[in-house]
């Protein structure tokens, strides 16, 4: 039996829609315990001390209170409640034939302090589940919209799932041998390891059956025909996590978002769901750092207090407190529509000066967008000239490749003859010291060789001459080849920025770069050429390395001049991205 101040007394302690019934039924299925479905026993005697429970909660007793409150002491009335609590738990104890009894009323956290003044040393368990379940099962089972579960409008309904938390939260943090902590979502997937802890807790002696409350007839049978109580209890046998995160098919992405905002960080870690509310908000389509650490769970407790202000129940006018709910929920019904029509109205006066403002914004981008539609008519015009000239400069490059390539062609030519007159020379040269012995008998016919020398020196000049020539030839070429590639330079000054003009530059460059690898190819020839020919031929070689030096300097000059094509690109492609970004915004704003 229960001892005066609470011994062999269990109180399960909870907001509703979070699995009491459940505990309930597992502690009830122990064979020393008795748990009906909910007393609400301490509801009822707190309303008659309470204004504010007859108000917050469904109790009537505003006018029993107030004689109460007259005819008995404060002392002589807590010693009366707990008579009278014990007279009926006891009874009903002796009636079932059991030792504890187990009160589970989800809306006790209404009573915790006088759970405490009466039954000091009784046992108190918070069963505890995460608030995003909980409101989901509010929602889907009572078929209440989340704004009236989170105070918009307030009502009775609008305190289960919100000031509950915090509530228990503070008793339970307090200290006590006889306070003890069960989490839902545990209780669901390990219920053997979670109720042999709670029987330790409670001491009492555990039962392998005790999670298979299912079976025990008698206690389905008091949950089916009592009126108080979660039915849902009878669809199942033993605990099960099917309902564990059931908040995604049940609430919309706005209804997570404003429970984040309302709970707050700190709140959330404080019930151990720091780690929800991440996934929450990414659910919810917000920034987590919209979610304030306070929350603005205050309003709600603000509300509490107004809601059972006790000048709604001494109004005139109001006497029940039946009436006094339907007052208090007209006046803040009135309150929010108050509310709700100030901030549509400053919606719309704020509209209206974006309004003006995007047409402003708009006739601005308008211009802007002229501007920049006639700058870049112009500047498309010269880009198509500045191709024209790349194309005629491209025509005059072959042509003056080709007439050096013949230039080319001829030259080696002429210093193949001048090798065969180099090897007649020396010929000659050998009949000379073989008729040395015989000049004296042989006069004319060295006068005929020395004429033949003497011929053969006059080719060797006019070859030198002509070698002369093509120098001059290959040096006029070179300074035309370097007035040209100053041309294109100048060209590509006034073009950078388009992209088509990179692509005929780099073909241009291209040719530039095959053609600078011909003559060194065949400098090369040259060079090996002119180490067997006399010193015309090494001056030609000087002048041909001088050539290759300049052919380089001008590959480096067309780098030069294709990287600064390359960033005038990305100007020219930066502009076009700001052009299609303002006509797209210019055509948002049109629709």
């Amino acid at each position: 039996m229960i001892e005066s101040h609470g011994k062999n007394l269990i109180f399960i302690l909870s907001t509703p829609r979070a699995g009491s019934t459940l505990l309930g039924s597992l502690l009830g299925n122990q064979g020393k315990t008795l748990c009906p479905s909910e007393p609400w026993l301490l509801v009822a005697l707190e309303a008659i001390r309470s204004r504010q429970i007859a108000v917050i909660s469904p109790a009537d007793h505003e006018q029993a209170r107030a004689a109460i409150e007259q005819l008995v002491e404060p002392g002589i009335l807590t010693h009366s409640e707990r008579v009278f609590v014990l007279n009926v738990y006891n009874t009903l104890l002796k009636k079932a034939g059991k030792e504890v009894f187990v009160d589970k009323t989800p809306r006790y956290y209404h009573t915790l302090l006088t759970i405490d003044r009466l039954f000091p040393e009784a046992k108190k368990i918070w069963i505890r589940r995460n608030p995003f379940d909980t409101i989901a099962s509010c929602k889907q089972t009572w078929q209440l919209s989340v704004d009236e579960i989170l105070g918009e409008p307030v009502s009775p309904y609008s305190f289960d799932a919100t000031v509950s938390f915090p509530l228990l939260a503070d008793y339970f943090d307090a200290s006590s041998d006889n306070k003890y902590v069960v989490d839902y979502e545990e209780l669901s997937a390990e219920p053997e390891k979670v109720m042999r802890a709670v029987c330790k807790f409670a001491e009492l002696k555990y039962d392998e059956h005790i999670v298979d409350y299912g079976e025990n007839k008698d206690l389905m049978n008091m949950h089916a025909q009592n009126t108080m109580g979660d039915k849902k209890i009878l669809e199942h046998k033993r605990p099960h996590a099917d309902s564990v995160g059931k908040w995604k098919e049940t609430l919309e992405p706005r209804e997570v978002a404003r429970i984040l905002k309302v709970f707050g960080r700190a709140l959330l870690k404080r019930l151990d769901c720091g780690d929800m509310i991440k996934d929450a908000a990414e659910f919810a389509k917000i920034d987590p750092k919209e979610i304030s650490d306070k929350g603005t769970m205050d309003r709600l407790f603000h509300e509490l207090a107004i809601y059972g202000d006790q000048k709604l129940i001494d109004a005139k006018t109001v006497h029940h407190s039946l009436a006094s709910r339907q007052n208090a929920q007209m006046r803040h019904h009135i309150e929010a529509l108050r509310i709700d029509y100030d901030k549509r109205l400053q919606v719309i006066l704020d509209q209206q000066k974006t309004v003006a403002s995007l047409q402003d914004s708009v006739g601005k981008l308008t211009r802007q967008l002229e501007e920049v539609s006639a700058d870049y008519d112009k500047r498309l015009q010269v880009i198509l000239q500045q191709q024209h000239t790349i194309a005629e400069l491209q025509v005059k490059h072959s042509a003056a490749e080709s007439s050096l390539k013949s230039r080319e062609e001829a030259l080696h030519k002429q210093q193949l003859t001048g090798a065969e007159l180099g090897r007649d020379l020396g010929e000659l040269r050998a009949k000379f010291g073989a008729s040395e012995s015989s000049l004296v008998s042989q006069k004319e016919e060295t006068a005929m060789q020395q004429q033949a020398a003497a011929a053969l020196a006059r080719q060797l000049g006019e070859l030198r001459a002509e070698l002369d020539g093509r120098q001059r030839q290959l040096h006029d070429y070179q300074q035309k080849l370097s007035e040209q590639q100053s041309t294109i330079a100048q060209r590509e000054a006034l073009h950078q920025a388009d992209q088509s003009n990179l692509q005929l530059l780099q073909m241009t460059v291209t040719e530039q770069k095959r053609l600078a690898s011909d003559v060194s190819t065949r400098l090369d020839a040259l060079r090996v050429d002119y180490d067997k020919q006399s010193k015309v031929v090494l001056e030609m070689q000087t002048t041909g390395s001088a050539y290759a030096q300049q052919v380089q300097n001008l590959q480096q000059t067309i780098a030069t001049l294709q990287t600064q094509l390359q960033d005038r690109d990305s100007k020219i492609a930066s502009l076009e991205a700001g052009l299609m970004f303002r006509l797209r915004r210019l055509l948002k704003h049109e629709e």
